[in-house]
């Protein structure tokens, strides 16, 4: 969705109303919610390590090296890459990847989001996605310390109270740049730590299943909605549709969780997905840098495009190029630091079944479990 979104619908331009080109931009229009979808699974997956492990002797250490060997590679050779670049090549080449970029120390402290508020730009376009990132890691240094504190029972009306407080601060403040700041985004978070809260709870999870056909019924009502309001022109605003497509986004990983091992969710477990799941950290964070190369490349101080025959052919030869270098970086880099990261193990967890950011599922059945 996010490639789609930066590779197609942002640089197709303007079309005559009626045409074919018109309504496949309309469709596209929510493609940028890719990243609320990336929070919920986020919320999700990091949301039940915690609940499993949190508070136990030496889970904050293997949390967070496991991050570190997770987050930190791909963002080092994407940040030395950019600021070494902008040192080497003209001013000229590419002002749309390199123009504005915030302080390099930003990027590697992971608050470049905050400076993107303040100065109300995203920057070069070259680190400009690392926002998302920011909040990640601004969520993994938070949540566990949150978790101690609130914990137990306490947590679903804190987690709600987020939410409510995130959706309010966008309605207050609806700059959208203010969006790219943590307080703003939390209600996709919070939702996939009370997914994963409810995965969790047996009696929870029970009644989840026994109404999963009704929840897919209103999943596929929300998506026949939102595309219809995006081919009529009936648009949401920042401060509704966040929450929206978080909600959306929730029932979907409950459909995948309820359905599992169907043939529902067949389309799940197609290779070519799994694989792009596989190596999906790097073509988020690499695919802007090298589209922005291909095109400038070709054609000094020209940014990325979809409105020629010319720029569609780089745009595609920029697609193969950041999945191809996606998979060089997952396979000799990330991979074998992800493992080394893996030594450093978790407590050995009270019950069974947990879903982990390595691998997730249901056990026999459709009870919470999960590979370890």
């Amino acid at each position: 969705m996010v490639l789609l979104w930066h590779y197609v619908a942002v640089g197709m331009g303007p079309h005559r109303g009626g045409t074919f080109l018109y309504y496949a931009d309309r469709l596209m229009s929510y493609c940028w919610s890719g990243v609320d979808l990336f929070f919920v699974l986020s919320g999700f997956l990091i949301g039940g390590i915690l609940l499993d492990y949190s508070g136990r002797t030496g889970f904050l250490k293997t949390f967070w090296v496991r991050r570190a060997c997770r987050i930190l590679p791909v963002l080092c050779v994407l940040v030395g890459s950019a600021f070494g670049l902008a040192a080497i090549l003209p001013d000229d080449f590419s002002p749309w990847l390199f123009e504005g970029l915030m302080p390099w120390w930003s990027y590697l402290t992971f608050t470049q989001n905050i400076f993107m508020g303040i100065e109300s730009t995203m920057g070069g376009h070259f680190l400009a996605v690392t926002w998302s990132l920011a909040i990640e890691e601004q969520f993994y240094l938070f949540a566990p310390l949150c978790f101690a504190f609130v914990g137990g029972r306490r947590l679903v009306p804190w987690l709600a109270v987020l939410c409510l407080v995130s959706f309010m601060l966008r309605g207050l403040v609806p700059a959208s740049f203010a969006n790219v700041n943590t307080l703003f985004r939390l209600d996709g978070l919070c939702l996939g730590i009370l997914l994963a809260a409810a995965y969790r709870d047996e009696r929870v999870w029970a009644v989840i299943l026994q109404v999963r056909e009704g929840l897919l019924k209103a999943l596929v009502a929300m998506v026949v909605v939102t595309l219809g309001g995006a081919v009529w022109g009936v648009g949401l605003t920042s401060t509704v549709a966040h929450l929206w497509f978080a909600v959306i986004y929730s029932l979907l990983i409950v459909y995948a969780l309820a359905f599992a091992s169907t043939r529902w969710t067949a389309w799940l477990r197609w290779s070519w997905l799994c694989y792009l799941g596989l190596i999906s950290y790097g073509v988020y964070l690499y695919h802007e840098a090298i589209n922005g190369l291909v095109h400038a490349g070709w054609r000094a101080g020209t940014s990325p495009s979809f409105d020629s025959w010319s720029a569609i052919g780089l745009t595609g030869l920029a697609l193969a190029g950041t999945l191809g270098f996606a998979s060089l970086s997952f396979f000799a880099m990330e991979r074998p630091i992800q493992r080394w990261g893996r030594r450093s193990r978790y407590p050995d967890a009270e019950r069974g079944g947990s879903v982990t950011e390595e691998s997730a599922g249901p056990a026999v059945g459709g009870a919470p479990g999960v590979r370890a």
